[in-house]
């Protein structure tokens, strides 16, 4: 068979048919048409609203960049209204330039079916007339442009081969057509398995904060799937000027904090949530437009956490700064990383940005949080046909290891903001469709995961929480792409990738881990040159072992410059006798380490973690945290 045949078919396509001959199995099609062949035109009233708000966004940066100014000058203060005025204006303006990208995108949609509506149907000609193949077509209507458009059912081979030999095929999958919906990723992640535990575990009692657009609930009309809601878990930090009506107080405007939150905790029987007994705390930190200010979320942030009556042990924050890519020393990064180092009980997941092979977005840098990147489930419980689709992507060098992991973002139906109109119906956050996509609807799966860990293990700190989420995650594998990003090729650093991260989240595993934390987890303090070591015991047969090590960026004062204490650099080795079986002495920007080694019966293993000098000298002790998938000894 010609290799320009052969690569046109994805290999665990064809080694499924090798393994399964005379099995009956769908395969998807993509045609070879370049969608990016296809321009977007943009009118000349496009480049002009960008003309209008430049000028607009240099005076609001002017005004921000004032000690004090606007935000804590008194309410109709100059400063105050000014900026009021520009932010109205400034969104009036985006408003409009995002009306006109819907369009051209509509359009470009639109003339792309005309370019390839005759050839799918002499693709579908064509495959009509292959012996023992049957021929499924979708309405164009339902799936994403580009994506596949048919799928075909064949048994062997041979078959597969003269599919791929049709000219304006370019691709072939093992088929992956069905939606992702809620009561599947819940499956996908184990929170389903971890509700069924004996005693059942629901998150029951864990607060977990919702920092984002609000929550829809109220006393007059609570949200039929999202109630009961403890209506005192709420507040408002949305600066008045910028809540322009119907803002609705602490309902959700904007159709965003709403579906995180049903991602989290909703009653629905079907679309069954990740910690559906959690508590939820809403702190509005983002209006009707999806808007706010780091100024809002510090606030909500403090409140959620320190409050006497809040104190919530989780954080989901679904939001970021849109254009600033993360490096992990950026003012939103650096407040975040102090907000926990004075707050070491609580975990933080954090979104970390959409757009496809785009930088991870600020704050998503800040050490001490999950960040938390987006894949496609496929609507199925398996992991093997798992593809990362639309998130961000981390550095290539390794040197900044964010993402810390994935989670399920792709097509999940969650809750929306009630109405007379909608009725009971669920739809998603920002469209009419009965999904929502993006790292904003992973995140709140790995912040009520987190929700699951601390009812499993109530003492656990955040970074022991984290610690044990990160190294449950099922690793990244070799197909980790989405089948329209083929071309991009994957990118693996050793057991990290920049778009996977150290993993998908597993919720089961996670728990299970924390149930044994006697078994599988040690913390203990690291002074500088100095080193601990635990052998691994109770290996009873060849496996796959895993270690994980988390610790802290230890930042000082909030206000008004945040003083970051010198990182600690910390090796993670394995070593058998006096042979290294694996290690990981980088020191990058990265706050975790992970290996994956063999092991065998009948050998000893040890795990050392040291902590290296540093000039200047940071912490007198640094806090680690050592999780393990077998036995550790004592500290």
């Amino acid at each position: 068979m010609p290799a320009k045949i052969a690569r046109k078919i994805d290999p665990e396509a064809l080694q499924w048919f090798q393994e399964h001959p005379g099995d009956l199995r769908g395969v998807d099609i993509l045609l070879a048409f370049d969608y990016s062949s296809v321009p977007r035109e943009y009118p000349p009233e496009w480049e002009e609203l960008e003309k209008q708000s430049a000028p607009i966004r240099a005076r609001m940066k002017e005004l921000q960049a004032v000690p004090g100014a606007p935000f804590n000058t008194p309410p109709g203060s100059p400063e105050r209204m000014e900026y009021a005025r520009l932010f109205a204006e400034s969104q009036r303006l985006a408003s409009e330039r995002v009306r006109i990208d819907r369009e051209v995108r509509d359009r470009q949609q639109r003339r792309w079916m005309e370019l390839t509506d005759p050839i799918w149907e002499r693709v579908i000609e064509q495959l009509r007339r292959i012996d023992g193949v049957t021929v499924h077509v979708y309405p164009r209507s339902e799936h994403i442009v580009g994506e596949v458009h048919v799928s075909v059912a064949a048994r062997t081979v041979t078959g597969l081969y003269t599919i791929a030999s049709i000219s304006e095929v370019g691709y072939v999958r093992l088929s992956v057509v069905t939606s992702t919906f809620l009561n599947v990723s819940s499956v996908v992640i184990g929170a389903q398995a971890v509700h069924a535990m004996v005693p059942p575990n629901k998150g029951d009692g864990v607060r977990v904060a919702v920092l984002d657009t609000g929550i829809h609930a109220s006393e007059a009309q609570p949200h039929p799937q999202m109630a009961p809601i403890d209506l005192g878990l709420r507040a408002v930090f949305v600066d008045p000027g910028f809540m322009v009506p119907p803002e609705n107080g602490y309902w959700d405007a904007f159709n965003h904090g709403t579906a995180v939150a049903g991602v989290i905790r909703n009653s629905h029987p079907l679309y069954v949530a990740i910690a559906p007994n959690c508590t939820l705390v809403n702190a509005k930190c983002a209006n009707r437009y999806g808007l706010g200010d780091i100024r809002w979320t510090r606030d909500a942030a403090r409140w959620a956490i320190t409050e006497p009556e809040i104190q919530s042990k989780v954080v989901n924050n679904s939001q970021g700064e849109t254009l600033v890519p993360a490096t992990g020393d950026t003012v939103y990064e650096k407040w975040l990383d102090w907000r926990l180092t004075q707050s070491p009980d609580v975990v933080w997941a954090q979104g970390a940005g959409n757009n496809t092979n785009a930088p991870v977005r600020s704050p998503g840098g800040a050490y001490n949080c999950i960040t938390v990147n987006t894949f496609d489930d496929h609507g199925t419980v398996a992991v093997g046909d798992d593809t990362w689709h639309d998130g961000v992507s981390g550095p290539d060098d390794g040197s900044f290891r964010k993402p810390d992991l994935s989670a399920p973002g792709w097509n999940i139906t969650t809750a929306r903001v009630f109405s007379e109109n909608s009725g009971t119906t669920l739809v998603n956050d920002w469209t009419s469709e009965a999904v929502g996509t993006g790292t904003s609807i992973a995140t709140p799966h790995v912040a009520a995961t987190a929700a699951l860990v601390k009812r499993a293990l109530p003492a656990a700190s955040g970074l022991v929480t984290k610690a044990i989420i990160v190294h449950s995650v099922d690793p990244p594998r070799s197909r980790a792409l989405h089948p329209t990003q083929f071309g991009l090729g994957l990118r693996r650093l050793g057991p990290w990738s920049p778009q996977w991260g150290w993993g998908e989240v597993n919720a089961l595993r996670a728990v299970e881990t924390a149930q044994a934390s006697s078994t599988y987890i040690r913390q203990f303090d690291l002074a500088e040159s100095d080193a601990r070591t635990f052998d691994l015991q109770n290996i009873v047969s060849p496996a796959q072992a895993t270690v994980t090590v988390c610790w802290m960026r230890h930042v000082e004062d909030e206000e008004p410059t945040p003083v970051v204490v010198p990182f600690s650099h910390v090796n993670l080795e394995v070593v058998d006798g006096g042979t290294t079986v694996a290690g990981d002495t980088s020191h990058g920007k990265n706050s975790v380490k992970k290996l994956y080694f063999a092991v065998d019966p009948g050998k000893t293993y040890t795990v050392r973690v040291s902590r290296l000098s540093t000039d200047p000298p940071g912490v007198a002790t640094e806090t680690i945290v050592l999780v393990s998938s077998h036995d550790l000894s004592s500290v």
